[in-house]
């Protein structure tokens, strides 16, 4: 008898540990490649909707119970998958549909829950450096303060990382005007930061000379949901 209450106590000791875990999970809904309405999967993301909110009900309800609290949760899967990213501590729910349940590129927040459409970039702003990142790359350009310092047009990407083919470009970058690299002064900063964006923008501003002329202008590197490929843009090219 001992014994057996001793594994009981076990087992309830290792839910309870394991639903603290997923107390701070942010519940994310993913959908791809919205083309046409339909019925059926409009019903299907209404279902996986009310799935997530009675996971998360859970969760928060053995939280809130304390030790020894269990749930019991029945969830109806339509077509698609469910599974837990470790890596971000999210709980995902990811369905391909041929309808415009979510505008393409989109993200909308409720709460816990994300829903999201063709948004697979990620953007994060580290110490020296900000990374963005999709299913098939994976940027590192430097990252400058908010106020002047000096910056470098051959100094502003430092890697690219080709998911695909597992290879990883590191020199060879180098932005010219009038076949020239461009130094001068100037700050940089992310449009937005996070997962799920349909996009990464980072735009670097700069003010320099240019065969004895004074200018200014802006830089825009963009990676784009499902892009293979960087995206770089001047902008707001002025004397002054």
């Amino acid at each position: 008898m001992n014994r057996s209450r001793k594994a009981i106590g076990a087992l309830l000791s290792g839910i309870f540990f394991v639903a603290i875990l997923m107390t701070g999970i942010t519940l994310t809904y993913t959908i791809t490649k919205p083309q046409m309405d339909s019925i059926k999967d409009i019903a299907q993301v209404e279902q996986a909707t009310r799935s997530m909110r009675s996971i998360e009900s859970a969760i928060r309800a053995v939280s809130y119970e304390g030790t020894f609290s269990t749930r019991k949760i029945s969830v109806a899967v339509p077509d698609g998958m469910i599974y837990v990213d470790n890596s971000t501590n999210k709980l995902y729910y990811n369905i391909k549909t041929e309808s415009t349940v979510v505008s393409p590129r989109s993200t909308t927040t409720s709460g816990n829950l994300i829903i999201s459409s063709n948004s697979d970039v990620s953007v994060t702003e580290q110490a020296v450096d900000y990374i963005m990142e999709n299913d098939h790359l994976k940027i590192n350009l430097t990252r400058t303060t908010t106020n002047p310092e000096n910056i470098s047009t051959s100094s502003l990407v430092n890697s690219i990382y080709f998911k695909d083919e597992s290879k990883t470009i590191e020199d060879g970058f180098v932005l010219k005007i009038d076949n020239q690299v461009i130094n001068g002064v100037g700050y940089s900063y992310p449009l937005s930061t996070g997962t799920e964006l349909s996009k990464g923008v980072i735009i670097y501003h700069m003010d320099f000379n240019l065969t004895s002329v004074q200018y200014s202008m802006d830089i825009y590197f963009t990676l784009e949901t499902g892009a293979d490929f960087l995206t770089t843009e001047i902008k707001n090219f002025q004397r002054i």
